[in-house]
């Protein structure tokens, strides 16, 4: 196969934002902006027009022999126009996979029904945005001119991941039992990223290629019928799976070892450090003695009372990628009733969640108030003299501690969480002499309940959306339970 193709974007966008004057009557000469010297100022019709272009050429070769030997062979080559004024407007990336059947090459015991393996690499290309390498001046909607406080990196390099990939999959006595397994590594170079320049550069925003990012891990899965009677059936499935991520170089070129990438000014941020992991989460730490106990000043008396001490500098405080998942899915069938179970749970990593800090803060949380009820807050920890701190008073301790200036370490929880996903109960009609072929009622529902979990939010639904920090929530909305009835007819 060959091909080429043309993808061209145009976005043609007027923009203007305000309050409206009268409600609910959509016009642009409707709509004012609230400035403190002036309350009735309307507000400006900002143009926006952006215009980018991807020419590809690409080609598939797929080959086999008798059956038992498959070979993939891909290749493609991009021509950015977001990447002009550079040296890098023309990227190729190919990919290779190989595959072998062994059960039909070589004579296995009468146990194994099918035997095969594969190997695969690939690369693929990514762009980066419109108007980095080539940064103007812009005109308002009132003939102003704006002008462009970023810079032009005529030196961005396309995003390349290349990935290696092995696996097998077996299937035992006729079938009835199967197994996969699968083996990855990929590594993500020139990753594009904004970064925020020194002050004295007179740059908002800055963007660099990141060096190296590598991924790697296992997937698997294992299933099979425990039971096949014409009346009574059990087919149940587990798959899990386990990812190590590492940043092995950020920009080696420069000799930066990291970078930041979110960084709000909380007590909290997201960087990119050479040794750690994507999605690691710094923030405000606990100063502890050499025993791990938390340190703390005063004397623990009312005008004096106990307040924890903290380190000048961010510590590491979680990653939200957990060390492992698995799900564990049933299906069972009893003449024209069939029962479906999905357990889940995914183990390991750490969440922060900032509600909780928030909250703690003004009193409101649960455990503010169970700390109140009991006297206090049971910690570990020391006074400057070494004497051993076992309670310290709530309204002091949550005071440092809570809201978004204080410790974050305080709000870290453990991610791991285990639920009964899904589950489906139906049953199937008997129809004979009938307009319909198939008729069946299901009653259906999704993330039931929870098995175990430590943090007090979903740590999977409730992520936040800031890049780099899929770890932190804020007053996110809570976790959905969905219940319904599913109906399907065949005609």
């Amino acid at each position: 196969m060959l091909g080429a193709s043309i993808k061209d974007v145009v976005t043609d966008e007027t923009n203007t934002s305000g309050d409206l004057s009268t409600p609910n009557f959509f016009s642009t000469s409707n709509i004012i902006v609230a400035y403190p010297s002036n309350s009735n100022t309307v507000g400006a019709i900002e143009p926006t027009y952006i215009h980018n272009q991807l020419q590809s050429v690409f080609a598939n070769v797929d080959l086999s022999y008798s059956d038992w030997a498959f070979l993939t062979l891909t290749g493609r080559n991009d021509w950015s126009s977001n990447l002009s004024f550079t040296p890098n407007v023309s990227y190729f990336y190919p990919s290779a996979g190989l595959s072998f059947i062994l059960s039909r090459i070589i004579h296995l015991p009468e146990a194994i029904s099918f035997a095969k393996v594969r190997a695969s690499y690939a690369q693929v290309g990514n762009t980066v945005p419109a108007y980095l390498t080539h940064v103007q001046n812009t005109q308002s909607g009132a003939g102003q001119l704006n002008f462009n406080t970023e810079q032009s990196f005529r030196t961005l390099k396309p995003e390349k991941t290349k990935s290696w990939e092995f696996g097998t999959e077996w299937n035992f006595f006729k079938s009835r039992l199967h197994l996969g397994i699968t083996y990855y590594k990929t590594n993500t170079f020139n990753q594009y990223i904004p970064v925020i320049p020194p002050v004295a550069s007179l740059i908002s925003t800055g963007y660099v290629n990141a060096g190296n990012i590598q991924n790697q891990g296992i997937e698997f899965i294992v299933g099979g019928d425990v039971i096949k009677h014409p009346d009574f059936k059990w087919h149940t499935s587990i798959n899990g799976s386990s990812n190590q991520s590492e940043i092995i170089e950020v920009d080696p070129e420069d000799g930066i070892d990291r970078f930041m990438l979110t960084d709000g000014g909380n007590s909290y941020q997201s960087r990119i450090q050479k040794g750690g992991a994507f999605g690691d989460i710094y923030g405000r730490t606990f100063k502890r003695d050499d025993q791990g106990r938390i340190v703390f000043s005063g004397s623990g008396t009312t005008a004096d009372p106990y307040i924890p001490l903290t380190n000048d500098e961010f510590g590491y405080i979680g990653n939200p990628t957990p060390d492992f998942q698995i799900g564990w899915g049933n299906t069972l069938s009893y003449k024209n009733f069939n029962l479906y179970l999905l357990f889940s749970g995914r183990f390991g990593g750490e969440v922060l969640s900032m509600t909780q800090l928030v909250t703690d803060l003004y009193g409101v949380s649960e455990r503010s108030g169970e700390a109140r009820a009991n006297g206090g807050v049971s910690v570990n920890g020391v006074d400057q003299n070494g004497n051993p701190i076992s309670k310290v008073d709530a309204e002091s301790w949550y005071k440092t501690t809570g809201g978004r200036q204080g410790i974050s370490e305080a709000g870290v929880h453990d991610a791991t969480v285990v639920r009964l996903r899904s589950l489906s109960l139906g049953y199937t009609f008997n129809l004979e002499n009938s307009v319909f072929k198939d008729l069946s009622l299901a009653i259906t529902g999704r993330n039931l309940f929870y098995i175990y979990r430590e943090a007090p939010f979903d740590p999977e639904i409730t992520m936040s959306t800031g890049n780099g920090l899929s770890g932190v929530e804020l007053f996110s909305y809570p976790a959905i339970r969905n219940v319904g009835i599913k109906l399907d007819v065949t005609f």
